[in-house]
């Protein structure tokens, strides 16, 4: 499954232009506050990306008027799947996309 044939439940990956992928994270209702979903589907989608020979510049957006407020630690700021952030995890180390180039945001 490529980039763009991906379906997420935190982000939305839209092509602007041909070697262009932009990553938006979705969830302005908590000012796209990063929950543990959200991590995983960046994850996805950044290696997605990266692997796609036709992609040679990735934007990282937000939805609405808030770029990211950051990881959402709140209680209850589940995803979909009931899952939030272990205790204790380091959070800096969540994101494991691998990106050959520099990323702007």
């Amino acid at each position: 499954m490529n980039l763009h044939e991906t379906a997420y439940e935190t982000i939305v990956v839209e092509r602007p232009e041909p070697r262009v992928a932009r990553i938006v994270m979705n969830r302005p209702e908590a000012r796209n506050a990063q929950n543990l979903q959200m991590t995983y589907d960046l994850n996805a989608a950044f290696d997605s990306a990266v692997q796609d020979d036709a992609v040679k510049v990735i934007i990282l957006a937000g939805s609405g008027p808030h770029f990211s407020a950051g990881h959402d630690l709140r209680p209850g700021a589940k995803n979909a799947a009931g899952v939030d952030f272990p205790p204790g995890r380091k959070l800096g180390r969540l994101c494991r996309a691998q990106c050959p180039w520099p990323l702007r945001a």
